[in-house]
């Protein structure tokens, strides 16, 4: 290769793909159909990547930050997971966390809650900041479940 060559091929030698707006936000699915969509380019490699971010953020646009990410599933008719993981833990001497939130609170509600699962806006099951947990359960009892709310304070 020529030096003009090795000089050249470094990201900052390399032509835009952003000099307007519909360039920027132009993306395409690596999986319609359930099919891959192989990249010929440079440019339909970054343009896949950009709709993998999208759709792994929820933003509007691949380059629009916001302060969360929510993964929008919209109307499903086949069981997908809005989060999912799986992990094999395999060391005896090592203390594994599979979900972890640190939340640093310096100033907020009373109600505030770490978790709060809802069924059409309604909770069924929440743990509040000082780890109270609350909820409507199943409890087995012989053959028979009995449906109960459970308010429990496990911090002691």
């Amino acid at each position: 290769m020529t030096q003009l060559g090795v000089t050249n091929m470094v990201w900052s030698c390399l032509d835009d793909y952003s000099s307007s707006a519909s360039q920027m936000q132009s993306t395409v699915d690596p999986y319609p159909a359930g099919v891959e969509s192989l990249a010929t380019t440079g440019q339909g490699e970054l343009e896949r990547l950009r709709h993998v971010l999208k759709q792994m953020t929820g933003w509007t646009q691949w380059y629009t930050y916001t302060d969360s990410w929510a993964r929008a599933l919209g109307t499903i008719t086949t069981d997908k997971q809005i989060l999912g993981g799986t992990a094999t833990w395999n060391a005896a001497g090592v203390t594994f966390t599979a979900i972890k939130a640190n939340v640093t609170d310096t100033a907020s509600a009373a109600a505030s809650k770490l978790i709060d699962l809802q069924v059409g806006g309604v909770s069924k099951f929440a743990v509040d900041k000082t780890g109270a947990i609350s909820g409507t359960t199943l409890a087995p009892v012989g053959a028979k479940y009995i449906t109960q709310e459970v308010h429990a304070d496990l911090t002691a």
